[in-house]
Formats: C-alpha cells, sequence, structure tokens
C-alpha cells in the first residue's frame, strides 16, 4: 500500500511538474514582461495547478461569466421577459380611441436579429394585432413607454466605444439590439475617403464621415464617436469597400415609435396623432391590454449572451436582476467567497478587477446550482458556430469539442480565459487564466493557452 501511495504522489508530481515546465515556457516567450494569473481546480474544489491566483487583473468581457451566473441565480432559466400593447381608450367603430401605448420592461432582446426577429418584423406583428381587433385608425399617438429604468453607462467605458454597437445602453424599451448600420460604397478605392450608401434603419443622423477606404481584407478599423442623447456622429479609421460598420442607437424608443407610427399608416391604420416617447401620463390609467410580446427564455439570452459576448445583454440582464434581487457582483460574489471589483457587467471598463481564484470560486459554486447546464451550454465549445472573434483560435483543429466550454475576454493587452474542462479521463476541471500587459502578439495568447487547455485534457 506504501508503494501503491508513493507511485500516486510522484505520479500527481510528474503532471504538476509537466504543466509547470509549459506554463514556464509561455511565460518566457511571450509573457515575461506580463502580468500573468491562472488557476486549474476540479470543480470539487481540488487545487490542481495555481500562479498568482489571488493577484487582480483587468478580464474584459469574461467579466459575463459573473452577470449571467446572477441573472440564472436571480431570475431562472425559464424566465421570460414582458414587454407590453396597451390602449388608453376603447375601439369603437374601427377607431381606437385614445392613445397605442408600448410599454417596455427591459427586454433587450425584442426585435432582434439573434432571435430570428427584426424591427420590422414587431411592427408587422403589431399591424396585424389591430386589423385583427378591426381598428383602421387611432385618434390619438404612438407612445413606446422607457421609463421601467434608467440606464447610466459607467464613467470608465471608453470614449472610443461609446458610440459604437458594442457599447450600446440597455434601455427599459430596446429594439434592433440598439444598433444601426452604416454601409460604404463598394465602388470606394483604397485610401480615398470611404463614401456613404446607407444608413439602416433610417435615422435622423448628422454624419461627420472622416474614413477612409481599407484593403478588402484589411478587417473594420473604424470607430462611431457619438453620445447617446445627441444625433451627431462622426466616422474615423478605416473600412473595407461594401463594409458595413454598427453603431450604437440612442434612443431605440423614440426610434421605434416614428417607425411604427409610419409603419401603421403604411399598412392603412391611419394615426391622427403623432409619436411619443417616454413616461405614459401618470394621471391616465391604462385599464386596456392588447398583447403581452415574451422574450425568449432567459437561457436563450444567456447563451446568447456568453457565445457571442453581446455587451447590451449583460449590461441588461444585469439591470433586470438587480431590480429584483439588489444585489451588486460584488455582493453576489460574497455568497461564494470571491472578492472582485466590478465596474461593470460586460467587462468593457479598465477598471474591473478580477483574480483567477475569483473566477474559479464562481465556475466551482455555479457547477453546485440547479441551472449548470444551462450555464455550461452557454459558453464557447470548439466548433461551435456562434462563437465570435479570437475564441476560435483557443483550438483550431477543434480536438477538445464539447469537452471544452470557455468564456474569453480582450482588450488592448488583456487576454482571459475561464470555464470548463472534461479530460480524457473524465475529470470536470474548473480553470481561468488572465494575463495584462502582454507585449506578444494577441494570437500567440490564444495559442499559448490553447496548448495549456489541451495539455490538461490530455493528462489530468
Amino acid at each position: 500500500m506504501k508503494i501503491i501511495a508513493v507511485l500516486i504522489v510522484f505520479s500527481s508530481l510528474l503532471t504538476a511538474g509537466g504543466f509547470k515546465k509549459l506554463a514556464d515556457k509561455f511565460e518566457k516567450e511571450g509573457f515575461k514582461d506580463a502580468s500573468w494569473s491562472f488557476a486549474v481546480y476540479s470543480v470539487s474544489g481540488k487545487k490542481i495547478y495555481g500562479k498568482n491566483e489571488d493577484l487582480k487583473l483587468v478580464p474584459g468581457s469574461a467579466v459575463k461569466l459573473f452577470s449571467t451566473a446572477y441573472a440564472l441565480d436571480c431570475l431562472g432559466p425559464d424566465y421570460r421577459i414582458e414587454t407590453g400593447l396597451y390602449s388608453s381608450g376603447p375601439a369603437e367603430r374601427n377607431v381606437l380611441k385614445g392613445d397605442l401605448i408600448l410599454k417596455g420592461g427591459g427586454d433587450i432582446s425584442f426585435g432582434s436579429e439573434n432571435f430570428g426577429d427584426s424591427y420590422s418584423a414587431k411592427a408587422g406583428e403589431i399591424a396585424g394585432i389591430l386589423r385583427s381587433l378591426g381598428i383602421n385608425e387611432i385618434s390619438g399617438s404612438v407612445f413606446v413607454d422607457d421609463s421601467f429604468y434608467s440606464f447610466q453607462a459607467p464613467g470608465s467605458w471608453a470614449w472610443e466605444d461609446i458610440g459604437n454597437y458594442y457599447a450600446a445602453f440597455p434601455r427599459a424599451f430596446s429594439v434592433n439590439d440598439n444598433l444601426y448600420r452604416i454601409c460604404f460604397s463598394s465602388a470606394s478605392q483604397t485610401g480615398r475617403p470611404a463614401e456613404l450608401s446607407s444608413i439602416e434603419p433610417q435615422l435622423q443622423l448628422e454624419v461627420e464621415n472622416f474614413a477612409l477606404t481599407g484593403e478588402k481584407s484589411g478587417g473594420d478599423n473604424s470607430y462611431i464617436y457619438s453620445l447617446p442623447w445627441i444625433n451627431k456622429i462622426r466616422i474615423t479609421g478605416s473600412a473595407p469597400p461594401g463594409y458595413c460598420i454598427k453603431g450604437a442607437m440612442g434612443n431605440p424608443a423614440s426610434f421605434f415609435a416614428a417607425y411604427l407610427r409610419n409603419f401603421l399608416i403604411s399598412e392603412g391604420i391611419n394615426v391622427i396623432g403623432g409619436s411619443l416617447y417616454g413616461r405614459y401620463p401618470q394621471d391616465i390609467q391604462v385599464k386596456r391590454p392588447i398583447k403581452t410580446f415574451l422574450s425568449p427564455p432567459l437561457e436563450s439570452i444567456i447563451a446568447a449572451t456568453n457565445k457571442k459576448s453581446f455587451n447590451l445583454y449583460a449590461e441588461g440582464l444585469y439591470k433586470l436582476a438587480g431590480l429584483k434581487c439588489l444585489k451588486s457582483i460584488e455582493e453576489y460574489s460574497s455568497l461564494f467567497g470571491a472578492s472582485p471589483k466590478a465596474a461593470d457587467a460586460c467587462g468593457l471598463s479598465r477598471l474591473n478587477l478580477f483574480s483567477a481564484g475569483d473566477f474559479i470560486r464562481l465556475l466551482n459554486y455555479a457547477a453546485s446550482r440547479p441551472w449548470f447546464k444551462s450555464y455550461r451550454d452557454s459558453l464557447y465549445y470548439p466548433g461551435d458556430e456562434l462563437g465570435r472573434g479570437h475564441i476560435r483560435n483557443i483550438d483550431k483543429e477543434k480536438k477538445l469539442g464539447r469537452n471544452l466550454a470557455v468564456k474569453s475576454g480582450s482588450l488592448k493587452y488583456v487576454r482571459a480565459y475561464a470555464g470548463y474542462l472534461r479530460t480524457k479521463k473524465g475529470r470536470e476541471l474548473s480553470f481561468a487564466f488572465i494575463v495584462n500587459n502582454y507585449l506578444s502578439e494577441p494570437a500567440y495568447a490564444d495559442y499559448a493557452h490553447g496548448q495549456l487547455l489541451a495539455w490538461l485534457y490530455e493528462n489530468e
């Protein structure tokens, strides 16, 4: 028995030594001047390997692991968000006497292409509902109520981010993922000013376009500078000919109120009043519900949030959960012994400070919850078509498949990877890697961490 015990200890030392040797190699080659924190544990809590695991670093979008777990814990995987359609008066002789009111309840997926929907399809659905009720005229206005909650962007979000789609604010009423597209002419010549061909949906925007036409294979290197309460934008940088960039829609309630009014008129439903948005007057009691629109189940929204790293959804879900459960990420993290400093819920802020150990505590806590399957399935696995960006580099050959479930994070000089790995021997591991201020190519960070995960898969 003593011999067997010695062999087990010796084998574990060889395993840990092999991992350390590989990690030391990558540190020397690509991370020698960087801050690097990582930890690997069994989901039952047994430490396998760690380096600087309590060092607080910037994790980028890996923060979404915390905000989506919080939403699942608070609201549950089957929760659906409501958007209500009401009238302020009765329908008499084919006329709706009063206003048509669409009241937002915080559904960030309303009219989203991520769920096979669109703002035009939602307008068509509303027109169909009114026609089915025999209504061909609205004596009042079209009103979109977005007063359920307010949202203030974190002050630490970068100025170059705020006007772009990935920094769109969640609203009590959101539509079309709160984004718009600006497309450049395919006839534009490289190095010359990029000519605009369209803006969709059509918004009342004053555009200052300083963008140049880049190489066809050069990718999107453009930025939209704007603020959500003004209708003026400035475009800089470069984009390939024919490319479409995406901006953050400043006021989705105002846009959709006007769009819906015009759409109804085009469909033969006359609207006497105008289009309005904001808080519907308190002295008018809305007693006539027409339709309640329901979002997809929360677990579906969370899958889109994590697989596509959708900032709007992370912030919106966190806001909704906070209204019900009254907790911050820090307060929620204290339930399982983690102690991060969170400046937002999506990871755009460079003031977020998390350690690899914080992620391990979250991941192992999540593994014990009844919603764990929904959570693990929401993460990226090699070959997952929904995964976007650099995360595809973590296992280009797709050898790990569904054995790997990972959420990544990236900002300039920041890479993070955290999730679960089921090894060849059937062990379920939780892992977290965070590297800041590295000077190697970003692709090297993806490669190095992918190799470490592959080693764990083969040897643990």
